[in-house]
């Protein structure tokens, strides 16, 4: 590869790892060295001098923000949460489409050049407690939190019914949540953060992302009701639609400010749902 590059005079190479600085993980044995290839294949890169862009853009928003970091779960928990660690450690998450918007400004821009991009949008970064504390928030919702030491993080992955590759997801989780390996350390000043390098552009934060999954649930909600009820979907929502509007009406004319505010909130999801089904 490193030839090819150097016979094709590559302007910039951008490698594929569009993921956690494989320089600052860490992964217990024996998937210590999952992230080992990525990290030589920098100091190859380094060594031949080849124009290179790192781009370190933590996690993608659809990996374990929609299920909360749960395991075995594939959308937010209704009644309990496990909590690794203190819960207070930061992970990143950027939605994909945000990802390549940041590269492709990138790809040509002299101040990325030969340096490692790190995409840490403010919004983006949330502890697991903090994410809870959204997710109940949004839900009206709180939920019972089981707090899970790091000790017994480390035996769940060490299990030897759960040998690697099977235990990637809890090191995932362990690396972000017990260790902090997105923000448990500073960008130096040579490297650059991708939202300090283009803050023109509009990317879709953890807030915005959870609500698209509030929605989704609301979506599926609907359609239980309507299939149990045997009732048009469009009628129903008609329905709730006008008893929305008179409940505004009435807080318009107590002045409830509030509960106005919720029940704005609630046409902003009925309209959602509206054009997803009908």
């Amino acid at each position: 590869m490193v030839s090819l590059i150097h016979y094709l005079v590559v302007q910039r190479f951008i490698p594929a790892e569009f993921g956690v600085d494989p320089e600052k993980v860490h992964f217990p044995d024996p998937a210590g060295n999952f992230y080992i290839r990525k990290a030589h294949n920098r100091h190859v890169i380094k060594k031949e001098g080849i124009p290179h862009t790192f781009v370190s853009c933590n996690y993608f928003a659809g990996f374990l923000l929609p299920q909360l970091a749960q395991p075995d779960l594939k959308a937010p928990p209704r009644d309990n949460i496990m909590i690794f660690g203190d819960g207070n450690r930061k992970a990143v998450f950027v939605k994909e489409e945000d990802v390549a918007t940041f590269t492709i400004k990138a790809v040509d821009d002299p101040r990325t050049l030969n340096k490692v991009m790190y995409m840490r949008p403010p919004g983006n970064m949330y502890s697991l407690n903090e994410l809870v504390e959204l997710w109940e928030k949004k839900v009206g919702k709180s939920l019972e939190k089981f707090y899970i030491p790091e000790e017994q993080v480390l035996q769940s992955i060490q299990a030897a019914e759960n040998p690697f590759p099977n235990n990637l997801f809890m090191l995932f989780v362990y690396s972000t949540f017990v260790r902090g390996d997105h923000t448990n350390f500073e960008i130096i000043p040579s490297d650059v953060e991708s939202t300090q390098l283009y803050p023109d552009v509009k990317y879709t934060t953890i807030d915005e992302y959870l609500d698209g999954l509030l929605y989704v649930f609301i979506l599926k909600l609907f359609s239980f009701i309507c299939i149990h009820m045997n009732i048009k979907t469009a009628t129903l929502i008609n329905f709730v639609t006008i008893i929305l509007g008179c409940l505004v009406l009435l807080c318009c004319v107590s002045k409830n400010i509030w509960v106005l505010f919720s029940l704005l909130s609630a046409f902003r999801i009925l309209d959602y749902v509206k054009g997803r089904i009908i």
